[in-house]
């Protein structure tokens, strides 16, 4: 009798395991799936142009930079060192970033 008891229990077991493993991959796919459709960050809300725009690029939405500009918030900051370490400044009315930033929305536009 043990023989079949045991079978019977490593069945159960084997059971509660897969039933275990089931709802973890559930799990994690509803938690992938929340992140793709359902990011509540707002992304269409500019009402501001110039450095103002800029600025609101660069500390809003992540996919906002990337779809205005075609670049990712870190790639933009590095363009704008690099830039500003060959020696490239300011204007007098401009900021660097604002014209990095019109330049790639031009340029992203074609």
């Amino acid at each position: 009798m043990p023989p079949i008891w045991n079978s019977r229990r490593m069945r159960c077991v084997v059971i509660a395991y897969i039933a275990v493993k089931a709802l973890i991959a559930v799990q994690k796919a509803v938690g992938t799936y929340k992140k793709m459709y359902y990011d509540k960050t707002p992304y269409h809300t500019s009402a501001l142009s110039g450095a103002a725009w800029v600025e609101e690029l660069r500390t809003g939405h992540n996919d906002r930079i990337k779809m205005e500009l075609g670049v990712s918030k870190d790639v933009f900051s590095a363009l704008v060192a690099v830039l500003r370490n060959l020696g490239h400044n300011d204007s007098r009315y401009v900021s660097l970033e604002e014209q990095v930033a019109i330049f790639l929305y031009i340029i992203s536009q074609l």
